[in-house]
């Protein structure tokens, strides 16, 4: 199969009010204007932007820049692109009124810093060094200047796999909060185990990372995928989702090639009750492909094609059942088990 690459690498930051300015302007210059493959090319102050739209200078961010501007002036942000990408950043508050206003983790005001790294015609080996190095970048922020949070993404179409609390599918790398890991897990451990690494860095802040060794857009999300089905079924319920786009021609013929462990009875003629019977190994979960189904036959326009009232789902004993419901209780699809009475009993909580 033919190397996938991702559209692009992103990550995103938050940090405190205690962040000066200066040291942040010193972190953009340092770490990202000197990535390998960055080369800055413009500028700009977002308060002189303001104010002349023409205020775009050349090159790469001054080295004097802190001692040349008002801290009121470099405060309204600033933006440097580079050959590949770039990077901003802004000033955020916290309005509970005002989502756009950013989340701040409890400070009444903070700073986002994005970067960007477009990856359209890179080959394998530049994906790997891009990754590489991005991820370099965010481990940095939580060390020097420790970020409340961060992640590192890779961005693409489409999605296999489901979204577990605090481990969105295109994440590479999270600095995250271990007491939101804990409201959100009752068993935090179960989440810490899906990651490749886990550093803590002080101040109930850890930085997670997983597949950084891979460079294929569909291989990761087919790792991704599985592990995402494993943290959706032991977090807490009602806080995981599935969205799902388009998938890739190789995103699809990969799915064909993984187990699935759901069996298609039949479409009742009365009832127009769509059957499935399931049995799940007790090491095993569903998968990506059993979730891909159960989407598409639960979808407002194949139920209205196909004359389908409701999909259930039959497996053999309520242990099953129960293991596989964090998850399936997200989709539109009824459960029942077979009880110790030998009668077919549902199960909704």
């Amino acid at each position: 199969m033919d190397f996938v690459r991702p559209i692009a690498l992103t990550y995103n930051l938050v940090l405190g009010p205690e962040v000066s300015i200066e040291a942040l302007i010193a972190f953009v210059q340092e770490v990202i204007c000197d990535t390998e493959g960055f080369e800055a090319e413009t500028w700009e102050l977002f308060a002189e932007s303001d104010l002349d739209d023409s205020a775009i200078h050349q090159g790469s961010l001054p080295q004097n820049l802190a001692e040349e501007r008002s801290p009121e002036v470099l405060e309204k942000g600033f933006a440097v692109d580079g050959k590949q990408g770039g990077a901003y950043l802004r000033k955020i508050e916290h309005r509970a009124d005002d989502p756009d206003y950013g989340e701040t983790h409890g400070h009444r005001f903070g700073w986002q810093l994005t970067y960007s790294v477009d990856l359209f015609d890179a080959s394998e080996a530049g994906c790997r060094t891009a990754i590489t190095l991005m991820s370099e970048v965010i481990v940095q922020a939580g060390h020097r200047l420790g970020a409340l949070w961060g992640e590192l993404l890779r961005e693409s179409s489409g999605s296999l796999g489901p979204t577990p609390p605090h481990a969105d599918p295109e994440v590479l790398v999270q600095i995250v909060q271990t007491d939101e890991i804990a409201r959100a897990y009752p068993d935090p451990e179960t989440y810490w185990a899906q990651w490749d690494e886990v550093n803590y860095v002080g101040q109930g802040r850890a930085i997670v990372s997983r597949g950084l060794g891979i460079t294929d857009e569909t291989a990761f999300k087919e790792m991704v995928a599985e592990r995402g089905i494993a943290l959706c079924q032991t977090a807490r319920p009602g806080l995981s989702k599935f969205l799902q786009g388009p998938l890739s021609a190789e995103e699809k013929a990969m799915l064909q090639t993984q187990e699935s462990y759901l069996d298609q009875v039949g479409l009742d003629p009365d009832t127009h009750i769509l059957e499935f019977a399931a049995y799940v190994p007790e090491d095993s979960y569903m998968t990506a492909r059993d979730y891909k189904t159960l989407l598409t036959f639960t979808s407002p326009r194949t139920k209205k094609t196909e004359g389908i009232e409701s999909v259930r789902i039959a497996f053999p004993d309520e242990a099953m059942a129960r293991r596989e419901f964090p998850l399936l209780s997200t989709l539109e699809v009824d459960i029942i088990y077979m009880s110790d009475a030998g009668v077919w009993a549902p199960l909704t909580s």
